[in-house]
């Protein structure tokens, strides 16, 4: 562990930080843009709704997804009831 007065010592000259406080938000806040834009970008037609899910999620949540759909078309809720 250093202390203050260890690091008095260190020779100052030519040395600079890695990268400032405002560099490195910069930097965190265009990965997040460009992180952003590859979901939408990748996801666009999911959100459109041009595709579908290629795994178990159509074959389980899409008669589901039919029967709150039809149940909230005829002005009722859709509830659960197994009898």
């Amino acid at each position: 562990m250093t202390d203050a007065s260890s690091l008095k010592n260190l020779p100052s000259k030519g040395l600079r930080p890695i990268a400032s406080a405002s560099g490195s938000r910069a930097a965190a806040w265009i990965c997040a843009v460009l992180w952003g834009v590859l979901v939408i970008g990748a996801g666009a037609d999911l959100l459109a709704g041009r595709s579908a899910p290629g795994w178990m999620a159509t074959a389980i949540h899409g008669p589901n997804y039919v029967r709150v759909a039809d149940a909230a078309r005829a002005g009722s809720l859709a509830l659960w009831n197994p009898w």
